[in-house]
């Protein structure tokens, strides 16, 4: 199991286009992690960052999320992406140090290994 920071970062978008994105990246991850939660976004919601954990890579996370499915027998998702849209993928390892990230730090020690 790995644990994994996945920033993104969206074009201009509308309220409502951020919404529907926001709601197809929760639901790639639903079929992509055991578990995710949203550790921090900025006030005009176009970048934000998820914390994930899953068997899956790095890749496998980045093109489910993106759209882009790693197995042609996976389901694709239409997340929105477009042009210009930034979305970075890593593993995180166990040391974390954290100043008004508390959520995020508990959420990734509770998930420790």
């Amino acid at each position: 199991m790995k644990n994994y920071l996945i920033h993104i970062q969206l074009q201009p978008r509308t309220k409502q286009e951020l919404a529907a994105i926001g709601e197809a990246i929760n639901i790639a991850l639903e079929q992509n992690a055991i578990a995710h939660k949203m550790a921090y976004s900025t006030t005009d919601k176009h970048q934000f960052g998820y914390l994930a954990q899953s068997e899956k890579t790095a890749n496998a996370l980045r093109m489910a999320i993106d759209g882009n499915s790693p197995l042609p027998t996976q389901k694709t998702i239409n997340t929105g992406f477009c042009n210009g849209d930034k979305i970075l993928v890593m593993e995180l390892g166990t040391d974390i140090s954290e100043n008004g990230y508390n959520v995020a730090k508990t959420w990734l020690n509770r998930r420790a290994k």
